[in-house]
């Protein structure tokens, strides 16, 4: 305990200067207030304990699946963890839900931003401690969820309407083994669509593409399969509703010191609507769920009375003992990470390329447009060419083999495959992956390969350091391969 002595004793000095300013306050704190000062030391520590984490790829990882490219790494930290490749948008908005669910007591998975050295450039993302063995709540019926879990999803609800989140489908709730912890995770896609919200609704599925899974817990609740307790959602919403607007100010201030990239609106415009629209939510809030909460009840025949607004609960109790918790765990976190402060971050060396996942992402999935697969695979290849890294390289031309291989107009393939990022491939497996490879290739091209086919299959075995196999298939395109040792 000793050794933790002077880390314990910086938190309790913050948490001191947060609640209490220079000048003495002469007034009590309210409970939030306490609340959002524990949250200000907890980010300070958690900011301290990112910056001195250094990172090495995680060789034995697997397919992740999901859209956006993704990576695990092991921290010097112990941790495994989970990169994902983002812009500075999509960053903000994760990092500003991250802190909410902390604040209101949600159960979501911590996210912080970095950059990372990869492929010999500084990468921009996020990333989250990997929660190995955890399951979704695909085909898992909501009968199957204990009472905790199913208020623990009302809980996540209300947070996903303040945040106009659309995405919350089955895969984005996981259910932690030993604990039974029901986590929100993926909250990316929040803000995004605040002025094309769909009503609060049960039914929800006809203005979605993937149905929320709260569509399966109120038609379950409606057929008497589930019990709920809405005393518990209007806790957390009184709750909410006490935090001083200015508080989310502050958290959502990110969003308007973004780079300018020409867009329709700048960045400051942006900030200024999304404040405003969660202000409206916020202030919304009872409202909307006792309204919800009504119809819903309705259809089972039965009258529904909210419980009256600001009653006495233990709810923001819970809430403040959670973030002590907490600070008391990034305590013990960042000593074992200071041991260990001096590792340097190297290089990570993957088989990916952020450039063109991104263009093919806007070309070929966004895209209303037929897509025109020669014109994709001549700017795969511009972007190949400027590329330094032979990881990156060997990337783009995975992505170029599996363009020339679709049909044109064939949109269903091209967004599948979209989603099978080249990182996934582990390295231990690469070489059976270019046997399969060579002999799909071959197959599909009547037993002959042409030079695209023979510079993929070169970058490949110069990946792996097989240089006379990289050297043969080089040879054969006319190549210099200056990367192969002498």
């Amino acid at each position: 305990m000793s050794r933790h002595l002077p880390i314990l004793l910086r938190i309790t000095f913050l948490c001191l200067c947060c609640i209490f300013p220079p000048a003495l306050r002469t007034y009590a704190i309210t409970i939030n207030e306490e609340i959002a000062a524990l949250y200000n030391t907890a980010q300070q520590l958690n900011k301290e304990a990112i910056s001195n984490i250094s990172y090495e790829l995680q060789r034995e990882q697997s397919h992740l699946g999901g859209s956006k490219q993704k990576i695990i790494l092991k921290g010097s930290d112990g941790n495994l963890w989970l990169f994902k490749f983002s812009d500075n948008a999509i960053i903000d908005r994760v990092v500003i839900v991250s802190s909410l669910a902390k604040l209101f007591g949600v159960n979501c998975n911590e996210v912080y931003p970095v950059r990372l050295p990869i492929n010999g450039e500084a990468v921009g993302g996020y990333v989250q401690i990997l929660l190995p063995h955890a399951r979704t709540l695909s085909n898992i019926p909501p009968q199957e969820l204990t009472s905790g879990q199913i208020e623990e999803l009302q809980k996540q609800q209300v947070l996903d309407w303040l945040i106009y989140n659309f995405d919350a489908k089955d895969s984005n709730f996981l259910l932690l083994p030993k604990s039974g912890k029901l986590i929100g995770i993926d909250k990316d896609l929040s803000f995004k669509h605040i002025n094309e919200a769909a009503p609060l609704s049960r039914k929800s599925a006809v203005f979605y593409k993937n149905p929320p899974y709260y569509d399966k817990l109120w038609a379950s609740y409606a057929e008497g399969k589930i019990n709920a307790d809405f005393f518990k959602t209007f806790e957390l919403i009184d709750h909410i509703q006490n935090f001083d607007d200015n508080l989310f100010t502050e958290i959502f201030e990110p969003m308007a010191q973004e780079n300018d990239n020409g867009g329709e609106i700048s960045p400051a415009e942006g900030y200024s609507m999304v404040m405003e629209a969660f202000r409206q939510r916020k202030k919304n809030l009872r409202d909307d769920f006792r309204k919800f909460y009504r119809e819903l009840n309705s259809e089972k025949g039965q009258a529904f009375q909210p419980p009256r607004e600001g009653i006495s609960s233990d709810f923001s109790k819970d809430v403040l003992q959670r973030l002590k918790n907490d600070i008391s765990e990034k305590a013990f976190w960042l000593e074992k990470i200071n041991s260990h402060k001096n590792s340097r971050q190297n290089n990570l060396e993957v088989v990916c390329s952020d450039k063109a996942w991104n263009m093919l992402l806007f070309k070929v999935v966004i895209s209303e447009e037929q897509t025109d697969f020669n014109r994709v695979v001549a700017e795969l290849k511009s972007i190949r060419s400027k590329a330094a890294s032979i990881h990156e390289k060997l990337a783009v031309s995975l992505y170029i083999a599996k363009i020339r291989r679709m049909n044109e107009g064939d949109k269903k393939s091209a967004i599948r495959f979209i989603a099978e990022h080249p990182e996934d491939i582990m390295p231990l497996e690469l070489l059976s992956y270019l046997s399969t490879q060579e002999k799909i290739l071959r197959n599909s091209r009547e037993q002959t390969l042409d030079e695209e086919d023979y510079y993929l299959l070169g970058l490949a075995y110069l990946v792996k350091k097989q240089y006379k196999d990289a050297k043969f298939y080089f040879d054969k395109v006319g190549e210099p391969a200056a990367e192969i040792p002498r």
